[in-house]
């Protein structure tokens, strides 16, 4: 947690009721990668290389403001991409470079991996909707640890079951059994996801589906 590492979502309860699995984290302020892809892939290409932080922080600012106003006023619950691009690129460049920052939030989410993983947990589901930039994009936070594995066991898992995010997941997650899954699998999400917001394009096509089963 947060408490333990600045980079893992603080879980404040864990539990069962009525045969339902459950735990609540801290509420971080800010916006997912998946937010923000959804917004700079809407970014004019030759706009892409000259964005930077004072961009990256008129993102989050808006992708903010965007999501908290009513769904009834807005008609669907995503965020405007295309509108939100538009306040980006109105927003003064000023800073270091967007992507150089987003290289750095990635090395925190690294040391966050790392220090999950000395500890015998596996989070399993690492994909841009479960990384959080906190708002200004001082820091980044690894979310969601409803399906990790640990030395003692799995969370909200049944054996023999695919757990993940099939765009991000790892070969051997979605082949192997669960005792055979490490870290490494981790590490592979990671990249998936590194490599969708650095080249703006998937890894892989399939939509972003978690499957609890398969």
């Amino acid at each position: 947690t947060r408490r333990e590492h600045p980079n893992i979502v603080s879980v404040l309860d864990a539990g069962e009721a009525d045969g339902v699995h459950y735990f609540a984290m801290e509420l971080v302020s800010g916006c997912t990668l998946a937010e923000l892809y959804a917004v700079l892939t809407k970014v004019p290409l030759d706009m892409k290389t000259k964005l930077t932080s004072g961009h990256l922080r008129g993102a989050i600012t808006g992708i903010m403001s965007d999501r908290v106003e009513p769904l009834s006023a807005r008609g669907r619950p995503a965020i405007d991409g295309v509108g939100l691009a538009r306040t980006v690129l109105a927003t003064p460049s000023v800073g270091e470079e967007l992507w150089k920052v987003l290289l750095l939030r990635f090395a925190e989410v690294a040391d966050a991996l790392a220090y999950l993983h000395s500890r015998g947990i596996i989070h399993r589901d690492i994909k841009p909707s479960n990384i959080m930039l906190t708002e200004g994009a001082e820091s980044a936070v690894v979310m969601d640890l409803g399906i990790a594995k640990t030395r003692t066991g799995t969370v909200n898992t049944r054996t023999g079951t695919f757990v993940g995010t099939l765009r991000y997941a790892s070969r051997e997650q979605a082949l192997r059994s669960l005792d055979e899954l490490t870290h490494v699998s981790d590490l592979y999400c990671l990249g998936a996801t590194m490599y969708e917001l650095f080249t703006m394009t998937p890894l892989y096509a399939e939509d972003e589906t978690t499957a609890s089963a398969m």
